[in-house]
């Protein structure tokens, strides 16, 4: 069960990868990845109730999501949480595919002072920008791996928050970001994690002014990584060895766009 709501000078915050409907209505889904889950179960006008009840059970005051469908998010989870007194903002991925995630906040907790979204694939084209540059011998290596980093829709959304409650407490920067999917693709969650990390970085300087506290990063999302992967290390420590093995299975990965 979840415990109590966050009470005054903390916060609670919730996670959840809520499955878009373009990919669980797929044939894909039906008679492969959930051929254990009855049809009927997996209709999103079964699924949005549950999930709803869910999420307000959690009490939380950040609510981070992926695989949100576009017309999900306009229709039923914005309105939704309105009425619970939340604000939510969008961010869609960067190709096609019209689902992203979504961020939402309480509006007696936070006000959003600013928001945006970022693209790692724009950061990863010709030439890097100063703040990837050590990824540049590395990508220059193993060609595959920038191939795949210049394709990918990935989008991380960041949002800026202030305290409702006074300059007492921190402000906050929320990133929420659904990394690439593919099992053999770990160093692309790296380098895709690395890049949103920089972004953010500088981001947050940017837009703090002359004596006033910097927000602290809250990285938020659906990582696909293990808890041995690069990108956790890097997320934990601040860097990644050199002999870790991932970097030595890069060669192997060969991008393919999804079905």
């Amino acid at each position: 069960r979840w415990a109590r709501a966050a009470g005054a000078g903390t916060c609670r915050v919730m996670t959840y990868n809520l499955l878009a409907e373009m990919y669980s209505s797929s044939e894909t889904a039906k008679t492969k990845l959930f051929r254990y889950v009855l049809p009927e179960n997996l209709d999103w006008d079964y699924r949005k109730q549950l999930q709803l009840q869910e999420v307000l059970g959690a009490q939380a005051d950040v609510i981070c999501f992926q695989e949100v469908d576009t017309k999900a998010f306009e229709k039923f989870w914005r309105p939704r949480l309105a009425e619970a007194g939340f604000s939510g903002f969008f961010g869609k991925k960067s190709t096609e595919a019209s689902e992203g995630q979504a961020t939402f906040v309480r509006n007696s907790k936070f006000r959003v002072a600013e928001a945006r979204t970022f693209a790692p694939r724009d950061a990863f084209a010709e030439p890097l920008g100063a703040a990837l540059a050590a990824a540049g011998p590395f990508l220059d290596a193993v060609p595959n791996i920038r191939e795949a980093l210049e394709k990918l829709g990935t989008v991380a959304s960041l949002v800026r928050l202030e305290p409702i409650s006074g300059k007492d407490q921190c402000p906050v920067c929320v990133v929420n970001t659904h990394l690439y999917f593919h099992p053999g693709a770990s160093s692309i969650r790296t380098l895709q994690l690395y890049a949103i990390l920089k972004e953010a970085e500088t981001w947050l300087v940017g837009s703090a002014a002359a004596g006033e506290v910097r927000p602290a990063l809250l990285f938020c999302g659906d990582l696909n990584s293990e808890p041995d992967t690069a990108a956790i290390e890097l997320l934990q420590t601040g860097q990644v060895g050199q002999d870790h093995f991932e970097w030595q299975t890069a060669r192997e990965f060969a991008f393919r766009k999804r079905g």
